[in-house]
């Protein structure tokens, strides 16, 4: 990876830009970052005046996606996290960084409520269909490499369920087909592996004014 975005975060390290939900003049507002040890973060942009000043939350795949199909505002998919992630940048180029607890955040850094991602959906789409693919194979290849073909077929009808519902756009559903067959032609089950245990699941010149609050409106892409 050489797309670092920031450098030195607390507690994280380096952020790697990943994906641009959207932007205002070239400049990514809403996106997502990586760490190096590939763990997911949401990042804002709130400030572009006298420097510029971001809001990180970690989060994951399904955090994602429930803001790209709508399910919840973007104001949510910061507050569910336990803590955020500032980041103060001045005009020299240097950042300092701090962890603010969720119920300390200064609504002014957030989107109103009701402000919801409309961004290039089939884009992101593929952009989570890709991270979901990644995650599946890197969650299968230990026990690939260990023969446990047991867990190959729990796993490959876990996921095959998964693609059955709505949840699933088009295009994620043909990403995780692909690595099911794949997996599916791997595997050697003899007969006394064939019954398959249940799994139990328990503003632009001071700040970026990315919406209305009535829940109709949507940020335009860029």
């Amino acid at each position: 990876m050489n797309n670092v975005y920031f450098e030195n975060v607390i507690q994280v390290g380096k952020l790697y830009l990943e994906h641009v939900f959207y932007e205002f003049e070239s400049e990514p507002i809403l996106f997502s970052c990586v760490d190096e040890e590939k763990n997911l973060y949401l990042c804002l942009c709130s400030e572009i005046r006298y420097g510029q000043r971001w809001i990180i939350a970690k989060c994951s795949i399904d955090t994602l996606e429930a803001v790209v199909d709508g399910q919840i505002d973007i104001a949510s998919a910061f507050l569910r996290t336990p803590n955020v992630i500032a980041i103060n940048m001045d005009m020299q180029g240097q950042e300092e960084s701090c962890i603010i607890e969720t119920d300390q955040i200064d609504r002014l850094d957030l989107p109103k409520e009701g402000t919801y991602l409309r961004c290039d959906r089939e884009k992101a789409k593929e952009y989570l269909g890709k991270k979901e693919s990644k995650r599946f194979v890197r969650d299968l290849k230990p026990m690939m490499d260990a023969g446990q073909t047991m867990f190959y077929s729990s796993v490959v009808n876990k996921v095959e369920m998964r693609i059955g519902t709505n949840n699933y756009s088009i295009k994620k559903a043909e990403y995780m087909n692909s690595l099911v067959e794949a997996v599916k032609s791997t595997m050697a089950i003899k007969a006394e592996y064939s019954i398959h245990p249940k799994e139990r699941y328990i503003e632009t010149t001071e700040k970026i004014d990315i919406g209305r609050t009535d829940n109709n409106n949507y940020l335009q892409a860029a």
